[in-house]
């Protein structure tokens, strides 16, 4: 008598067939590895097809999301046998297109710092060095500017103090949280006209910091920027301070003081900075908005007792 495969095992052998082309992709964009010479080298293509295969999945769950909200689930519907033959290919076929279609990226490790060149612009996109007491960063790279700082690319550093350059226009979310970082000073002396951007999250859980020191020109904060930061005492800003969210120093209650040359809400929903209770004072010389006032004591900035460098 000739057996035949249940109904049930087959779909877990289908499942497999849609699973480990993903897991594959995703395990070779997290561990393959990085040449440490200090030279610049390209993004592996099969970093580029690992992502090609991620992206493809992605898009392939959006639109059987979109499917299923528009009630036209007819593709949930399909029995898993029948798309697991097709969904292995797409996935394929999606990270093969991608990966020799797309420009690789450019990296050099140098210092336990990983850089990437795009554009001729370079961005940090982590640092996996040893414990040091100071950490400046370079304003360029072989004669790139440093742009950016990426996404969690200090999370869990231990660093004391870090200096970044006024080429730094933007610092990514979550970039240094949970790191110890004690001290942060932003270059930008030279910053009159430039904007630097610290997304959501970029100092949060950061236990140890004490002062934050940033350079003139326009500094935008989004929510939970210093959020959770319990020994936060000292925010000095020499330009203007722009909050685009709310709950920038949520639950950071040594806060006792931020100074800037200007203080602005980006736009109206823009309520509720400091948690209740934080005892704050904010100094400047210019008129305060009320919600970024909001119940704290205000005093000119020639009063602001905290360090300016």
């Amino acid at each position: 008598m000739k057996k035949t495969i249940g109904s049930k095992k087959r779909r877990w052998i289908w499942l497999l067939c849609l699973t480990a082309p993903l897991v594959l992709a995703v395990l070779t964009v997290l561990f393959f590895p990085k040449k440490a010479d200090g030279e610049w080298h390209e993004e592996s293509r099969l970093v580029l097809i690992g992502w090609g295969v991620i992206y493809a999945a992605m898009l392939g769950l959006l639109g059987m999301i979109a499917a299923e909200s528009l009630g036209k689930n007819t593709v949930l519907l399909i029995p898993l046998p029948i798309l697991g033959p097709v969904i292995p290919v797409i996935l394929i076929a999606g990270g093969l297109i991608y990966g020799f279609t797309s420009e690789p990226d450019r990296y050099q490790i140098r210092d336990g710092i990983t850089w990437t060149l795009s554009e001729d612009r370079v961005y940090l996109d982590r640092y996996s060095g040893e414990a040091r007491a100071l950490l400046e960063l370079p304003a360029d790279v072989d004669g790139y500017p440093v742009a950016a700082i990426g996404n969690r690319s200090f999370r869990r550093a231990e660093i004391d103090t870090v200096v970044i350059p006024e080429s730094v226009g933007e610092v990514g979310k979550r970039a240094f949280a949970g790191s110890n970082v004690r001290k942060v000073v932003f270059r930008g002396e030279d910053r009159s006209d430039g904007r630097l951007t610290l997304r959501r999250g970029a100092f949060r859980g950061c236990a140890e910091l004490e002062t934050v020191i940033v350079g003139a020109g326009r500094t935008e904060l989004e929510k939970n920027v210093f959020c959770n930061c319990d020994s936060l005492k000292w925010v000095w800003f020499r330009g203007e301070c722009v909050f685009r969210e709310s709950w920038v120093f949520l639950r950071s209650e040594a806060l006792t003081a931020v100074a800037a040359e200007r203080f602005t809400a980006a736009s109206d929903e823009v309520d509720d900075l400091f948690q209740t209770g934080v005892g704050a004072t904010l100094y400047s010389d210019r008129v305060i908005p009320r919600r970024v006032a909001r119940g704290l004591a205000s005093a000119p900035l020639a009063q602001y007792p905290g360090p300016r460098e």
